[in-house]
């Protein structure tokens, strides 16, 4: 990855992590090693990781280069940032939310217009200005279906299907199912969910659900959010300018 003439690879990350207070030579090797690379919350540890690499002094370096390289590090610091805040910050509301969105996708296009793919490949930078473009776009139906509707944003991804995954095969002791019972199975885990959903004091939630570093980061449950989520309360002109201007700062 390259930030402002700076190239961010894994010696670098590992070199300014091990500063990081919390962290030592073995749990960022972890962090930068999965062994399932494809770990979300692992992924999650790690771009929170860098994230913390703006709290580091640097009154501490000696070395003059460092410093050229912590200024690149604080950019990709303020990067992940406003992604993981969307997404993880519960006392946020739906408006800091998209403004959190805002501001990653303006800091990622600048960088991208500034060094191309040697920041981040072509399709994971379309994907993640889609992923913005999209959250506003839904945020904008549903203020024309149901402005007083909560939103949450996380519901746009995958999270509601695997839970409806889960309920299906652990109905019972016999996991795999034909299609007689798979139909079945899929009835009962929708009127289970149905039921939660209208009575969501009923959930006790899943004990891997939660946004401590663990593994149930990829797992959210709406609960947890406590910020005004109601669609039609959001400015989206607003919550994007608003997000502009952090990425500009």
């Amino acid at each position: 990855m390259l930030i402002n003439g700076v190239v961010i690879n894994q010696a670098v990350l590992s070199k300014f992590l091990q500063r990081v207070p919390e962290e030592t030579a073995e749990s960022v090797n972890k962090l930068l090693n999965p062994d399932d690379q494809q770990n979300v919350p692992a992924a999650v540890g790690l771009l929170e990781s860098i994230v913390s690499l703006r709290n580091l002094d640097p009154a501490t370096f000696t070395d003059p280069a460092d410093h050229i390289t912590f200024r690149a590090l604080l950019i990709l610091s303020e990067l992940w940032d406003a992604f993981l805040g969307a997404f993880l910050n519960e006392a946020d509301s739906l408006s800091e939310q998209l403004a959190s969105l805002s501001k990653f996708a303006h800091l990622a296009y600048a960088l991208y217009i500034h060094h191309g793919s040697a920041f981040m490949p072509n399709p994971l930078f379309s994907d993640s200005q889609a992923l913005v473009k999209a959250a506003f776009v839904c945020v904008v139906r549903q203020q024309d279906l149901d402005p007083l509707a909560l939103f949450f944003l996380f519901l746009l991804g995958s999270d509601r299907l695997e839970q409806l995954f889960a309920e299906v095969r652990t109905q019972c002791h016999d996991r795999n199912c034909d299609i007689k019972q798979l139909c079945s199975r899929l009835g009962i885990a929708v009127d289970m969910l149905m039921t939660l959903n209208r009575y969501p004091s009923w959930d006790r939630g899943h004990r891997r659900r939660s946004f401590l570093r663990n593994g149930g980061v990829d797992h959210v449950n709406p609960l947890r959010f406590k910020g005004d989520l109601v669609a039609g309360h959001v400015n989206l002109q607003r919550s994007w300018d608003e997000g502009r201007a952090g990425a500009e700062k």
